[in-house]
Order: structure tokens, then C-alpha cells, then sequence
């Protein structure tokens, strides 16, 4: 047997599905230019992609059209006021963290929100689907929401 007729029979691991980046509109929309420019061709901006002025859950809902994607925002209340919407559209959401931001050396909130994506965007596009997570400019963690929150509480 040589080396060729064994690899035949091991199968491969599947590489995660890489995430369409999707920057709200509470984002400057330049980011998404930057990002293809650094080779993420797919990221887009809402208002490019003509989902602008909708009302959250309707944009989660269009969002199912841009699958797989992740929703990058800045608004930080999104998983705890929209949390049955998320859950239901399972929509992938990356929220960039304002804690953070407040104990960072940044001085501008927009740098700061185009440094933590710029980092953290190799990372935000194999997010696993239907999850929420928080990115800052040193951490990534499970955004809170109020099930999650219920659930590290109970005794």
C-alpha cells in the first residue's frame, strides 16, 4: 500500500463556512471597503446592500437572503432587546464592545470600532451560526443576553 491509497481512506476535516461580513448601519460604511481592500470581497455594508432604515427584526429577517453572513455592529443592546428575533431568523451577530472601548486607549469611538473588526475579522467570519458574540480590542466573549445572563445567576 502506498502512501497516495491511504489518504483516500481518512477523510478530510471540513473547513468551517466562511461568513459574509455584514456592517450595520451604525458603522461607517468605509469599513466594509477597507475590508475588501484587505481581501474580504464579500463584506458589505447595509446601506450598500439597500437594507438601510429598516427596523431590526426586519433587517434580521432580510439578512436570511445574505447567508451565510454576520451581522457587525455597534449597538450594543441589539441581543438583549431583540433576542427572540435573533434566536428566531438565527442571525449571526458580531457586537463590537462598548466596555471595551471605555477602558481602551482609544480616544475616537470610529478608530477604535475599525481597529476591533480590522483584528478580529479573520475571527468574526467563522463565527458559528446563530450565535452572538462581543469582540473588544484585547478579548472575544458570549455576548450577554437576558437568558444568558438568567442562566449564570441561578444558585
Amino acid at each position: 500500500m502506498t502512501p497516495s491509497d491511504t489518504s483516500t481512506t481518512s477523510p478530510q476535516p471540513s473547513r468551517p463556512e466562511t461568513r459574509r461580513l455584514v456592517i450595520d448601519e451604525d458603522i461607517s460604511r468605509k469599513l466594509s471597503f477597507e475590508l475588501q481592500r484587505r481581501g474580504r470581497a464579500n463584506a458589505i455594508a447595509v446601506l450598500d446592500a439597500r437594507l438601510n432604515g429598516r427596523k431590526d427584526g426586519a433587517l434580521f429577517k432580510a439578512l436570511i437572503d445574505f447567508e451565510p453572513c454576520v451581522l457587525v455592529t455597534y449597538d450594543n443592546r441589539m441581543p438583549f432587546v431583540h433576542t427572540r428575533e435573533l434566536e428566531h431568523h438565527g442571525t449571526t451577530v458580531a457586537v463590537v464592545s462598548r466596555r471595551a472601548f471605555r477602558r481602551s486607549w482609544h480616544t475616537v469611538e470610529d478608530n477604535y470600532i475599525r481597529d476591533v473588526v480590522h483584528r478580529w475579522a479573520h475571527v468574526i467570519e467563522m463565527q458559528t451560526a446563530g450565535t452572538v458574540r462581543s469582540y473588544g480590542d484585547k478579548s472575544v466573549t458570549r455576548a450577554r443576553t437576558p437568558r444568558a445572563y438568567a442562566d449564570t445567576t441561578r444558585p
